[in-house]
């Protein structure tokens, strides 16, 4: 009886470390994304529309809007920003609708909607965070 009840009692501690282990990875905590670049007139705007969570890293979506046909041509930084419950991960940023030939100095990957869905098939990542859930957790607007 001594050996069984030890066995039992090992396999409840390798239970009870792996269910810990488990909500370790899942702790989160409040966090603000924030998505701001330089964009060729005073018309465009930008968007954080979609946050996913992959393996290690988190997956935040953002889109460039441009309103009307005309804006001052001035270089204008555009900015959005959210706060989100979120592990603390790595943040690789998309950004579509990009129509301006510079490369910008921020880290960001700006692709087209094919391959932000190739990216979104390969990595199978999990929505988190998208625009029409959680309106009252938007903390800025573009300037």
């Amino acid at each position: 009886m001594a050996v069984r009840l030890s066995t039992y009692l090992t396999l409840i501690a390798l239970l009870l470390a792996g269910v810990s282990s488990a909500h370790a990875e899942e702790e989160t905590s409040k966090r603000t994304i924030t998505v701001s670049l330089d964009a060729p007139a005073t018309n465009y705007s930008v968007k954080i529309t979609h946050v996913y969570q992959a393996k290690e890293k988190l997956l935040v979506v953002a889109q460039i809007h441009k309103r009307g046909q005309f804006g001052g041509a001035a270089i204008t930084r555009i900015k959005d920003s959210i706060q989100i419950e979120a592990p603390d991960l790595k943040i690789e940023t998309y950004v579509l609708n990009k129509t301006w030939n510079w490369k910008g100095k921020e880290p960001y990957i700006y692709v087209s909607k094919a391959q932000l869905e190739k990216v979104l098939e390969e990595t199978s990542p999990k929505l988190i965070w998208s625009t029409g859930k959680d309106k009252d957790k938007k903390t800025d607007k573009s300037d």
